[in-house]
């Protein structure tokens, strides 16, 4: 179930509210204790605390809590070690462990000693709380003994990436299994999959979740600037660079790289990207200065990099350097019963985003989504549902609203007619074709007020008259 939806069943009602979950802190620094116990008050989350390992493991003797926050470094018992008797005395227990350290091997081990996450100091109360909501709604889920399919459904395992079939769920796991490491991994897959999701949710479940997430797509610059963007360059290294730039390789320092499509970097990239990679080290267009970066290589390409290979279009070295893990998604006409769901949750998100009133799917026009062969994926099926949500004319959205004539894919099979423009041309017409619909149909939900319509979309009375004199519309 995506975000948003609620039910009889919802989250609240199997636990009485996360509000009444019991919580033990344990941590041998009164500041700590202090300002963990102050964040979930602030979350309306109440708490028992301890500054002894030890005195912890006695009350785990006498009651079970739903979750335990504890430090890895304290006086009678290091966190790990007081990880592996908590969950042998309560396994269903979530455990989220706070440490100084946030190096990846702590992270690592923590994780498959069966904490359910560990955050690093100083903490940031914004991540502390999240977590705890995390985890609570994990051991909530637990509690009620849904199957698999159902808690994916409830609890939409990484941010705007919903799915329930058993593909999805093997890339869901792996995911979970690869965030915490810094092995650099390939997505694969066609263009709308969900590649760049996928490189946000391993990020953004690493130890590194609090630093830069970077994205570039290799295909969207010519190579001279891309190798400026990606490495930076010196004053004076070309014609017009008068000051000196930082790469984004160095800007993601101890942070995340994606690198989109990068099937199409030319070899002389490649062979640079894979010196960085193998060094750590960086140097900038007109300079011989090397410099040390940290950074965690994720890469996608809808081009199969393994026949690129073969075919000598890409680097073997970079291509074994960057493949320690990969993961191919697939295309939505292979996953045809997350349609609904994925449906339902674009639905939802645009209702929210555009303050319009939430509206459900007919049947039929269900069944038009169920045929359709998505050569655009779940980017295309977003567009199309996006679109319907606007010009739709009533709660219920009909077969005759959904509009696939212009459901764009990425690569515009489906529109033959924006592959002859120039792509600023294309990405105008798109715009208008957007911007005409969505004027007209709040002036007609405003029986043409343009003082309503204006306060309605959130424009001033001025800009939506200009944009409806622009279109033609009265």
């Amino acid at each position: 179930m995506a975000e948003g939806q609620t039910h009889s069943g919802s989250i609240g009602d199997e636990r009485s509210g996360m509000g009444e979950a019991a919580i033990l802190v344990v941590d041998d620094s009164r500041d700590s204790l202090s300002l963990i116990g102050e964040a979930l008050r602030s979350e309306g989350f109440k708490s028992e605390k301890t500054r002894s390992a030890g005195e912890a493991l006695r009350r785990l003797r006498e009651k079970e809590f739903d979750l335990i926050i504890a430090d890895t470094k304290m006086r009678d018992m290091t966190g790990l070690e007081f990880l592996k008797v908590a969950k042998v005395l309560h396994p269903d227990t979530e455990v989220v462990l706070t440490s100084a350290d946030g190096s990846v091997n702590l992270a690592v081990k923590a994780i498959s000693l069966g904490a359910f996450d560990l955050l690093t100091k100083p903490l940031g109360m914004e991540s502390l709380t999240l977590s705890v909501k995390k985890a609570l709604r994990k051991r909530a889920l637990r509690a009620c003994g849904k199957s698999v399919s159902q808690r994916v459904e409830d609890e939409r395992p990484f941010e705007d990436m919903v799915g329930r079939c058993a593909r999805m769920q093997e890339i869901f796991d792996l995911i979970r299994k690869v965030a915490p490491t810094t092995a650099p991994v390939i997505i694969q897959g066609e263009s709308g999959t969900g590649k760049e999701l996928v490189a946000r949710a391993i990020h953004d479940n690493s130890p590194r979740r609090n630093l830069k997430f970077l994205a570039i797509n290799s295909a969207s610059l010519p190579e001279t600037l891309l190798e400026s963007e990606l490495f930076g360059y010196r004053k004076g290294a070309f014609t017009g660079a008068h000051n000196d730039k930082m790469g984004l390789l160095e800007s993601a320092h101890r942070g995340t790289i994606f690198l989109d499509e990068i099937g199409s970097m030319s070899r002389h990239l490649q062979g640079k990207l894979l010196r960085a990679m193998q060094d750590g080290e960086v140097v900038p267009v007109g300079s011989s200065e090397r410099i040390k970066v940290d950074v965690r290589f994720l890469a996608a390409s809808n081009r199969n990099l393994r026949e690129m290979v073969d075919s000598g279009d890409f680097r073997k070295d970079l291509y074994y350097r960057l493949n320690v893990v990969e993961m191919t998604l697939p295309p939505l006409r292979e996953r045809r019963e997350d349609i609904p769901l994925l449906a339902h949750h674009f639905l939802q998100k645009y209702s929210r985003e555009q303050g319009i009133a939430p509206k459900i799917l007919a049947k039929a026009a269900m069944n038009k989504l169920l045929k359709h062969t998505w050569p655009g994926n779940v980017r295309e099926l977003e567009n199309v549902i996006q679109r319907a949500l606007i010009v739709s004319s009533g709660p219920v959205i009909k077969a005759n609203e959904i509009d696939l004539s212009k459901a764009t894919s990425p690569n515009v099979s489906s529109r033959p007619d924006l592959l002859s423009m120039k792509y600023h041309e294309a990405k105008m017409l798109v715009q208008s074709e957007f911007q005409r619909a969505y004027v007209r149909h709040i002036l007609l939900e405003c029986n043409g007020s343009m003082s309503k319509a204006a306060r309605r979309c959130g424009l001033s009375r001025r800009g939506i008259h200009k944009l409806s004199k622009r279109y033609g519309l009265k």
